[in-house]
């Protein structure tokens, strides 16, 4: 059941912009029930299937499942907890921090710390604590914590070249020893058998500024007993150079190491790091770059030497998640007053963003591959594959593949920098994301979703506070290909336009998606659509929806969330907007992975285009639909793009 409802719960949140509590739910099946009568009568086909599916496979017997022979699930009883912690909101929070994780399965360490990090800054008694979690495995139908198995597991994970690195060695300590979870020699028992220390001449203590606060109540202890000695920490492998630190200085990346982040590393202050065309930095679990505001990173790479930011983790046992990415943050405006970046802690500085400048950069990202980024902070705040935060126009994004985050591809807070010739492949969630009154522009974009994940190729919004906030989300597109999975059961649509969100979309590409191409979320976005401020003009769009004409949203009654507005009109003078509707597009000019998203050269998105601007940022030759010239090969993607599985 567990699954099945947290997909629920996820889905549910997402259309209607409103928190559900597991635990609730689970507790109190009337208030399950309220939920999923609302989805069936208001939801999108996506909350409806689940709602569906989680009525025949959990549900106790009611209207709709009467006839099906499923027994009610057995709820365990739950452990005696004080009426008083009950009825404390943090313990509620808690409650769904705990059961957003176990829903999925055992803990990692990363997950443990972010649990005992709000037991302390909520000083919530241990033993409370201790319950809750109980309470919540039961629910969950899970067994007491194993923590020499949940110990075992850790140290496997991050293992590298059979070593442990004294940073996590120190983690383990505060986590599952110094709490008391197990003893000191159960400890080291399972550290032996699974991470036994390799011989070395001479120490080498390697201790980051986050393991500092442990290490000066732990070391001695550690030293004590053999867990930091001169045998206890491998030494990087020639040309491995493991980041640790925050940089503050001016910083250069060779092509001749490779770069291991440890944590979250924030490049601070007036500050720029600069990696070098073929260069590779790999991410651990829980880490990323942060680029704060003042600091730039340039990495520009080349087609023949891309720089590669990836997950740590060996090829082919790489996932989403494995690492948090990217992100940039500036100073330019927002529609935010005190805006500040999602995945960084509330309290930190270094996560603001946002101003009134109308100069200066974020930098330089070229010919540059992020790869299985986008680390799961709590249940929905998550890091992006590449995130900017009040970026200035200055700031150039130009020859950029995401590939395979857990949540969006890319997503812009504000400012106005832009996009030109990126790629972004098999994100969890959304493609491109935009929020907070971005005003970029953006030319040569490729968004392509695969099976099983994915739900809007663009997602945009202005403010979910308050639609009309100024400056106004209002981007500029040009030459976009939207290519769906094609999955009939997926639930991916090709746009979502909400919450006030203006856009001039010019010259795109729309196929193969299984739900509608565009979505009107509200009467404001709607309203901006009447007026013009939101327009589509030169396009093609072919197999969209369950009948392949599904061009607009069809809803009525309940499901109206636009005022009445009709996502259809936007495409009912298909002549007068240069719209081909129905064409195919003839993918496929070429026999490489990239030449997919290639239109062959007779294709009908090689006519019916609008002339691009003038200006530096622009290519005025782009006369053609889509992001990709047909015809050519898929030229600009060649040699610098990859699309790894793992």
């Amino acid at each position: 059941m567990q699954s099945i409802l947290w997909r629920f719960i996820t889905a549910y949140r997402a259309h209607f912009d409103e928190t559900l509590s597991y635990i609730e739910l689970v507790q109190d099946i009337s208030k399950l029930e309220e939920a999923l009568a609302r989805a069936e009568r208001e939801g999108d086909r996506r909350v409806r299937n689940l709602a569906r599916r989680l009525r025949e496979t959990a549900l106790p017997e009611h209207p709709h499942t009467a006839s099906r022979e499923v027994p009610p699930p057995a709820v365990r009883p739950s452990p005696a907890t004080p009426r008083a912690a009950r009825r404390r909101p943090e313990h509620a929070e808690l409650e769904n921090r705990l059961g957003a994780v176990l829903a999925n399965g055992e803990p990692d360490l990363d997950q443990r710390e972010a649990w005992d990090a709000f037991v302390d800054e909520h000083q919530i008694n241990t033993t409370t604590a201790a319950s809750l979690e109980l309470r919540v495995r039961q629910l969950n139908g899970l067994s007491a914590p194993d923590w020499h198995e949940e110990l075992r597991s850790s140290i496997r994970r991050r293992l590298l070249d059979g070593h442990l690195r004294e940073r996590d060695r120190l983690r383990l300590f505060e986590t599952y020893i110094r709490r008391g979870r197990l003893s000191m020699d159960e400890a080291e028992s399972i550290l032996e058998k699974e991470a036994p220390r390799p011989l070395r001449r001479r120490p080498r203590l390697r201790i980051t500024v986050a393991a500092a606060a442990i290490a000066l109540t732990a070391a001695g202890t550690l030293a004590a007993r053999g867990w930091l000695d001169d045998r206890s920490a491998a030494a990087p492998a020639d040309g491995v150079v493991e980041v640790g630190e925050s940089i503050s200085e001016d910083t250069t990346w060779t092509a001749d190491n490779e770069y291991h982040l440890q944590e979250v590393i924030f490049v601070e202050g007036n500050t720029t790091l600069t990696i070098e065309p073929g260069t590779r930095v790999l991410g651990e679990f829980g880490s990323a770059l942060v680029i704060t505001r003042s600091a730039r990173l340039h990495a520009s790479g080349r087609p023949d030497a891309p720089i590669v930011l990836t997950s740590a983790r060996p090829e082919g046992e790489r996932h989403p998640g494995d690492w948090g990415g990217v992100v940039l943050l500036g100073n330019a405006a927002t529609n935010v007053a005190a805006a500040r970046i999602e995945g960084v802690n509330a309290d930190d500085p270094r996560g603001r963003f946002g101003g009134a400048s109308t100069v200066g950069s974020c930098g330089t990202l070229e010919y540059l591959r992020i790869e299985f980024a986008g680390y799961e902070i709590f249940a929905n705040n998550e890091l992006n594959g590449l995130t900017l935060g009040g970026c200035p126009a200055a700031t150039i994004v130009r020859h950029v593949q995401v590939h395979k985050a857990l949540d969006d591809g890319i997503e812009f807070f504000g400012g106005d920098a832009g996009l030109r010739n990126v790629v972004i492949t098999d994100a969890g969630d959304d493609g491109l994301d935009w929020d907070m009154g971005w005003t970029g522009r953006v030319q040569h974009l490729i968004v392509a979703q695969e099976p099983g994940r994915g739900d809007n190729a663009i997602e945009a919004d202005n403010l979910k506070s308050d639609h009309n906030a100024q400056p106004r989300s209002a981007p500029t597109l040009y030459n976009v290909s939207l290519i769906g999975s094609g999955n009939a059961e997926a639930a991916q649509r090709a746009m979502t336009l909400r919450r006030g969100t203006a856009a001039t979309l010019r010259n795109f590409l729309v196929t193969d998606f299984p739900r509608e191409a565009v979505d009107i979320r509200d009467p404001v976005t709607a309203g901006l659509a009447g007026t013009g401020a939101l327009s589509l003009e030169g396009g093609l769009l072919y197999q969209v929806g369950g009948d392949g004409t599904t061009w607009g949203a069809e809803e009525t009654l309940e499901r109206d969330d636009d005022g009445g507005f009709r996502e259809a009109n936007l495409f009912a003078q298909a002549r007068a907007h240069r719209l081909q509707l129905g064409e195919p597009p003839m993918l496929g000019d070429g026999d490489t992975p990239a030449a997919r998203f290639t239109p062959r050269s007779r294709s009908p998105a090689a006519t019916g285009a609008v002339t691009p601007p003038k200006g530096e940022f622009w290519d005025e030759a782009a006369e053609y639909l889509g992001a990709v010239r047909p015809g050519s090969g898929a030229a600009w993607l060649t040699g610098w793009t990859a699309f790894p599985d793992a």
